[in-house]
């Protein structure tokens, strides 16, 4: 009956220490994939608190790029009764910030997708403008000839949306918004043709 004891002691230690990450491994990885991210760029901030109503202050202590596995590890010996943070920069992805270092070691970086906006009127008699809400920013065109493109960075992986207004001698006569999914590193069109 010891032994069943002990082994149940031993199994439940391995279990909690599986769950907890170790800030000597501690990875960058994409957010849809889980594959690491290499020669992304870590820096650590320790933060300072400067009272109740004073916001708190970062200071840059070091900076380290990850390995071919996303591994990344800072030499700064970290202080128990002061807070940190991490930043984390990669070609082709969102940054990301972690609030919780070292606790939450481990980050996700949402990868970028790409969205090629085609706009078209297909009525040139009259004079239009459409303005779209892309994220938040406007963007407009108007005349009696509307035909061109850009390019929108969206979080790949994940869904988005636009949504247009088109007005015609002054009058806002269609009002549209349609959502799709944009996929990871890959460029996606979507058009708007009125």
């Amino acid at each position: 009956m010891k032994n069943i004891s002990y082994l149940l002691l031993l199994l439940s230690i391995c279990c909690f220490s599986c769950d907890k990450e170790n800030p000597d491994n501690a990875r960058v990885i994409n957010a849809v994939t889980k594959e690491p991210i290499p020669n992304a760029t870590v820096a650590l901030f320790e933060k300072e608190s400067n009272g109740f109503i004073s916001p708190s202050s970062r200071t840059l202590v070091e900076i380290v790029e990850t390995d071919e596995e996303g591994v990344y590890n800072f030499t700064y010996s970290l202080s128990s009764d002061r807070t940190y943070d991490v930043s984390v920069d990669a070609d082709t992805y969102w940054q990301s910030t972690r609030n919780s270092y070292p606790r939450s070691p481990t980050i996700e970086m949402d990868p970028e997708g790409y969205v090629k906006v085609k706009v078209k009127k297909v009525d040139t008699t009259e004079y239009a403008e459409i303005e779209i809400n892309n994220g938040g920013v406007g963007i407009t065109f108007s005349g009696l000839y509307i035909d061109t493109s850009f390019v929108s960075i969206k979080r790949g992986g994940n869904p988005t949306d636009f949504v247009w207004g088109v007005t015609f001698a002054g009058e806002t006569s269609v009002f549209r918004g349609e959502e799709f999914y944009v996929p990871p590193h890959d460029t996606t069109t979507f058009e708007i043709i009125f």
